[in-house]
């Protein structure tokens, strides 16, 4: 089962994720607890879920605690103090969803910043420098 989505950019370079309607708390949790250490806490929990081993954790992270319990987690807001029951396996891959694509659109980022990098040192040096530049960018893109 998957979530529809759609991703946005904030003012202030910040990647959400809209759900639908009555998934608020998840969108906060991507941005607040996800999206400052990659999900690797929470993944690292919710895979062994997925291995099939029992899971009864709870986690604590910047605004949203998790008590990750087999088929079900739930979320709760601390400040709102809001709760939202959720299928964990559903929150693992919505939480890896959201991690690919920040990490892709960073790294898009980057390149398209070395792209630019690139034209400029071409404009100050000449051609050659740019063959060295291109052999560099098919690399990048490969390796994304």
């Amino acid at each position: 089962m998957y979530l529809e989505y759609s991703f946005s950019r904030t003012e202030y370079g910040t990647y959400v994720m809209k759900l639908p309607e009555g998934y608020g708390l998840v969108e906060d949790f991507l941005v607040s607890d996800v999206g400052t250490n990659n999900g690797s806490r929470y993944l690292k929990i919710l895979n062994r879920f997925a291995h099939g081993v029992e899971v009864d954790e709870r986690l604590t992270g910047n605004t949203t605690t998790l008590v990750i319990k087999n088929n079900q987690t739930l979320l709760i807001n601390n400040a709102l103090e809001q709760e939202l029951k959720i299928d964990t396996l559903l929150l693992r891959s919505t939480i890896e969803f959201y991690v690919r694509n920040v990490y892709i659109a960073r790294l898009k980022e980057k390149q398209d910043f070395l792209l630019h990098c690139m034209a400029d040192l071409n404009a100050k040096t000449g051609p050659k420098l740019v063959e060295v530049f291109d052999s560099v960018d098919e690399k990048l893109k490969k390796w994304a």
